[in-house]
């Protein structure tokens, strides 16, 4: 076969040209290649009548936003329920499956894995806490050096404690009051938001009835699997376990992760109370 020939078009651009012979010869492939294929024709109809099939499916089972916004909503609160708190960036993939084996009842399977995520996410949790509040450093590392050997009970409640203080250094607020006067101040603050849904869905754990936060009076059964105020006050003793404290780390940062929350939180209750006054 003899060489392509080619010349330089006006923009400087190769333009090839092909001879007779170079023609005849892709035209006999092409040829041959569709020989080949016609008997197929309608193998490969099916295939791709099964692939619209596929996809139509797909796209109509796909849930909507308000789904999808409901579905993140109860995927967190579910998390919740049995202790833990996800941040913004814990994978969507991971969070489906464990809702799903919440749900199945396999809350054994479920707080493995997130006894063994926060494990490995903990020395980055107290890095970051760290580096935005610098007067907890000392303390985080010492709790840091109190899980890693195994002194869980000491890591949780120093984990707490810093996590009260962070709220308190922006809010000035418990939030783990449940007064109609609170819950109001952060309703209003949640409300008064621009931000999207799945921040606001992240914001709204604050209100909800979840164990960690749960009140609870004397002579009722402490709320279950972990509450801040039994272990704080002294009304629980059986805290120190390494979920639990793989827990307390999910509730730091969490926290942490919340920062962005309060300025609105203390506008809404600026505004709540200049409502009561008027």
């Amino acid at each position: 076969m003899s060489a392509l020939k080619d010349q330089k078009t006006d923009s400087g651009q190769l333009n090839f040209k092909l001879s007779p012979d170079q023609i005849k010869v892709f035209e006999e492939v092409g040829a041959r290649i569709t020989e080949l294929f016609s008997g197929y024709a309608e193998e490969f109809e099916k295939v791709g009548q099964a692939f619209r099939t596929t996809i139509a499916d797909a796209a109509f089972d796909l849930p909507s936003p308000e789904e999808q916004d409901k579905n993140y909503r109860a995927r967190l609160k579910m998390l919740a329920d049995n202790g833990w708190f996800a941040g913004m960036d814990f994978p969507l993939v991971t969070l489906n499956r464990l809702d799903a084996l919440f749900r199945e009842g396999r809350v054994g399977d479920a707080d493995k894995a997130l006894t063994a995520y926060f494990d490995k996410e903990a020395e980055s949790i107290v890095k970051g806490v760290s580096h935005q509040y610098p007067e907890t450093g000392p303390l985080l590392e010492r709790a840091l050096r109190a899980y890693h050997h195994a002194d869980y009970a000491v890591a949780v409640l120093i984990l707490f404690s810093q996590a009260d203080g962070l709220w308190f250094r922006q809010a000035q607020h418990s939030p783990y009051s449940r007064s109609p006067s609170s819950q109001k101040k952060l309703r209003n603050a949640i409300d008064g938001q621009k931000r999207d849904s799945v921040i606001r869905a992240y914001w709204e754990l604050l209100l909800e009835d979840i164990p960690l936060t749960r009140s609870y009076q004397k002579g009722q059964p402490i709320p279950e699997p972990l509450n801040r105020h039994a272990v704080m006050h002294g009304h629980s003793v059986k805290f120190g376990t390494k979920v639990n404290c793989a827990r307390a780390f999910s509730w730091l940062s969490y926290i942490s992760e919340i920062r962005g929350f309060f300025g609105l939180y203390r506008e809404g209750a600026r505004q709540h109370n200049e409502t009561d006054k008027a």
